[in-house]
C-alpha cells in the first residue's frame, strides 16, 4: 500500500513536471506587471519633474507609479518651469505665441536666468525674435513675466 502511494506521488510530480514546460511558448517572457521602467521614474523624489501627457502634474510618488504602471506616459518637465520653480515661482504654460508665464520675487538674478531661458525657448521653437517681460506685479516684488515669440 505503501509502495502504491509513492508510485501513485511520484507519477503525480512527473507529469506536472514534463507538462508545465511543454505547454509553455518558447521565445515569449512572461508577462510584466505594467510599465514598471517608467513607475520606478517617479520615486527618490522624481515625480517632481515629471508630468502626465496632458501636462498635469502629479501630487505624490504613488500618483505617478500609479499612472505608469497603467502605461500612462511620463514627460520631463520644460526647463522654463524647472526653473521657475527653483525660483520659488509659479510656472503657468502659454498658449499662441505667448510660450509660458513665471510669476516669482523678483530679483536681478531670478530676472536674467529666465531672460536667457526665455530665448533659448523661443530659439528652439524655430522662433528668432521674442520678448520676456514684465505683465503684472506689485510693491512686494512679485512679479508675472512672460516669454513671448514674434
Amino acid at each position: 500500500m505503501r509502495t502504491a502511494c509513492v508510485l501513485v506521488l511520484f507519477a503525480a510530480v512527473s507529469l506536472a513536471v514534463g507538462v508545465a514546460p511543454a505547454t509553455a511558448k518558447p521565445g515569449k517572457p512572461p508577462k510584466a506587471g505594467g510599465n514598471s521602467k517608467a513607475a520606478h521614474q517617479c520615486q527618490h523624489g522624481g515625480w517632481k519633474n515629471l508630468l502626465r501627457a496632458d501636462q498635469t502634474r502629479f501630487k505624490n510618488t504613488g500618483a505617478c507609479v500609479s499612472y505608469a504602471a497603467r502605461g500612462g506616459t511620463l514627460t520631463p518637465k520644460p526647463a522654463a518651469q524647472l526653473l521657475c520653480e527653483s525660483l520659488g515661482g509659479v510656472f503657468a504654460s502659454g498658449s499662441g505665441n505667448t510660450l509660458w508665464f513665471c510669476t516669482y520675487s523678483y530679483t536681478n538674478a531670478a530676472f536674467n536666468a529666465l531672460v536667457n531661458q526665455c530665448f533659448a525657448d523661443i530659439l528652439a521653437s524655430g522662433g528668432s525674435i521674442g520678448s520676456f517681460g514684465f505683465v503684472s506685479g506689485n510693491s512686494s516684488g512679485l512679479r508675472r513675466d512672460a516669454c513671448t515669440r514674434f
